[in-house]
């Protein structure tokens, strides 16, 4: 928690003018929670945890967020702040807590599969991601349940149509955007281990330390931005923590650019990871098993 407060509030704000709660917190209550649920049996945690996951949807958004139903609101609520008092900083919770719990209790139920023989595992992995990938496909082409955003055919073309099919929310997970992303994840994990090669081995590189690349690909996008936007507008601009209409007249959104930002990210920060992931093979301190 203290991670993220501190060190990637800076990175993506360049300044301490607001504390966000995204990841690091979602994930980290969720083992809170697993650590106080762990004494139940596993079955009770798997059905409960999927039980939130199918039901969750159907939960009031609550407005406005007060001391109150503030424990309510971070079970289900998306984005929500709250403002400063007495000088202190505001809060915007971007991650709420009860479906991410769920995942993480969900993945902790599923933990046993991975000490079945490889053949046994990746069934069972391929049987569970193709169930929720057709429990997407149902509910999302009928609009009945799930998400939301509803989708709509496109009178700009097939394409536009398949996009606003895949337009699902994320904050909070929606029943259906947990399917579609779990469903694909489950199905890929099913053929991670048995793929060979080097491009197999470089991608491996990057799951060995997950959480190494995350803080610096957040460092690596943040003084990039600084940089471009220094060099292109005459001074910096922080675009995800300002209103469009203070937006320089210049500037024109680039899905093509966002692209080519993410694809150098990753090949940069390759050589960093394979370093990193060699030093952790090579040493044993205590601190590199938080990092």
């Amino acid at each position: 928690m203290a991670l993220e407060i501190l060190v990637i509030n800076f990175l993506l704000q360049w300044s301490f003018q607001m504390v966000l709660l995204q990841v690091i917190w979602a994930t980290g209550w969720g083992m809170v929670l697993l650590a106080g649920l762990l004494w139940l049996p596993r079955w009770v945690l798997g059905a409960g945890s999927l039980g939130f996951l199918v039901l969750h949807n159907l939960l009031p958004t609550i407005a406005p967020v007060t001391a109150e139903n503030l424990v309510a609101a971070l079970l289900h609520n998306g984005p929500f702040l709250l403002p400063s008092v007495g000088g202190a900083p505001a809060f915007l919770v971007a991650y709420s807590i009860g479906p991410w719990a769920a995942v993480l209790v969900a993945g902790y139920w599923m933990g046993p599969w991975f000490g079945l023989p490889l053949p046994e595992r990746n069934r069972r992995l391929r049987l569970a991601g193709g169930a929720l990938l057709l429990l997407f496909v149902g509910l999302r082409f009928t609009n009945w349940y799930g998400e939301p955003n509803l989708w709509s055919v496109q009178t700009r073309g097939g394409f536009y149509t398949v996009l606003s099919f895949l337009n699902i929310t994320k904050y909070p997970p929606s029943l259906l955007f947990l399917c579609l992303t779990l469903g694909v994840a489950l199905l890929l994990l099913s053929g991670a281990e048995t793929v060979a090669g080097r491009w197999a081995e470089i991608l491996r590189i990057y799951g060995r330390v997950p959480f190494f690349y995350y803080l610096l690909h957040l460092l690596l996008i943040s003084a990039g931005a600084l940089v471009w936007t220094m060099l292109a507008f005459g001074q910096p601009f922080n675009f995800g923590f300002m209103d469009r209409k203070d937006w320089p007249a210049a500037y024109q959104p680039s899905l093509l650019r966002a692209y080519v930002v993410w694809l150098s990210v990753v090949v940069l920060l390759y050589v960093p990871c394979r370093w990193y992931q060699g030093y952790k093979q090579r040493h044993s301190y205590w601190w590199l098993s938080y990092l």
